[in-house]
């Protein structure tokens, strides 16, 4: 999956992450694409930077690890995103998906 992130860097990313990548640190996404649910619906996702910044600065205030999950829906407009901890979550609501 095609992922622009808010430093600039532009990766590529499988869907399904292995080990070594799961605990490479990444930047924070701006802009990712990916293809998911029995209907293989395509998504495209783009983050409030400042939305996504403050939930990983709260979540991750302490060292913690932070992680993105997506729960896919249709139609994909309605897909929810969240971003979580151990402890916490936070549910984004500022994002534009397609």
């Amino acid at each position: 999956m095609p992922v622009d992130f808010l430093n600039g860097e532009y990766w590529w990313l499988p869907t399904q992450f292995d080990d070594e990548l799961e605990i490479t640190p990444k930047p924070l996404p701006q802009h990712l694409q990916f293809s998911a649910g029995p209907e293989n619906l395509f998504y495209i996702i783009d983050f409030e930077p400042f939305e996504l910044m403050e939930a990983f600065e709260k979540l991750g205030a302490n060292g913690e690890k932070v992680y993105i999950e997506f729960y896919p829906q249709v139609p994909v407009e309605r897909m929810k995103i969240r971003v979580y901890n151990q402890k916490e979550s936070v549910e984004l609501k500022n994002v534009h998906i397609e």
